[in-house]
């Protein structure tokens, strides 16, 4: 049996699984003499692909420094069925990142009752600028390339689609979901160099996460990702009361 190699198309395609278009060759055929269409595609073995995407070092955060004002109580408590028992928001949201095997794991907000203790929690270092300060303090925090972030109120979205997300990001270059051409700055990939942005939007008191997120694709710090149909329920959120009732957010949290 010869040894098979994949062969990876560079351009990223969107389909439900994030996955790059590939397929088998024979390792004595090169790119060039493949029959492959242009431009020339990159033979990367089976093992060198797994470690690239799913041992590329990465922090996560759980977004939670929120008031809920809307919701009228802490959207961190609110009961949701995960893996077959009711749990406590915060503890969905967590075992969900700690399902990609980050590098570190980090909470953007106040410590709360039953937050693990090995899991550090920080307060925003800027007051009052909603989650565009509670990203840049991560970002200042963390000890990888790339944040992973994610929002604690958005109950439905799955590790396969978080796990999508850290494949498509690049050298020194993250990923934003959109779905009609808005972006999903909650539910993210930020590079490192994402904080000098980040910090200059916040001396600024400009802290719309929309125009922050234009400005890092002008800089080519993150690209956009039209997120497909079947996969946008995932990005439904709870803001207020009425979202906890709502037909289309009624799906299990744990499918």
């Amino acid at each position: 049996m010869k040894l098979q190699e994949r062969l990876i198309d560079p351009v990223i395609h969107t389909n439900r699984h994030f996955i790059r278009e590939c397929r088998r060759i024979d390792t004595n055929k090169s790119a060039f003499e493949s029959d492959s269409p242009s431009p020339p595609y990159l033979l990367v073995p089976p093992c060198i692909q797994i470690e690239l995407i799913v041992k590329m070092p990465f922090t996560a955060v759980l977004l939670a420094g929120g008031q809920s004002r809307r919701m009228g109580r802490d959207k961190a408590f609110l009961p949701v069925e995960w893996e077959g028992k009711s749990v406590p928001l915060w503890d969905r949201q967590l075992s969900v990142l700690k399902a990609l095997a980050p590098a570190e794991l980090l909470i953007s907000g106040p410590r709360k009752q039953g937050y693990p203790e090995s899991v550090p929690a920080y307060a925003d270092e800027w007051h009052g600028a909603g989650p565009l300060g509670g990203i840049a303090t991560c970002l200042g925090r963390m000890n990888n390339g790339f944040l992973l972030v994610l929002a604690i109120d958005l109950p439905r979205v799955q590790p396969s689609f978080m796990e999508g997300l850290v494949a498509l990001t690049e050298a020194g270059c993250g990923v934003v979901p959109s779905v009609n051409d808005r972006y999903e700055p909650l539910l993210a990939v930020y590079p490192k160099a994402a904080l000098e942005l980040a910090v200059a939007q916040l001396r600024k008191r400009a802290y719309v996460l929309q125009q922050f997120v234009k400005l890092l694709v002008e800089l080519r710090l993150v690209i956009g990702y039209e997120v497909e149909t079947g996969d946008q329920p995932q990005l439904d959120n709870w803001n207020e009361p009425r979202d906890l009732s709502n037909p289309r957010h009624k799906g299990p949290a744990g499918f």
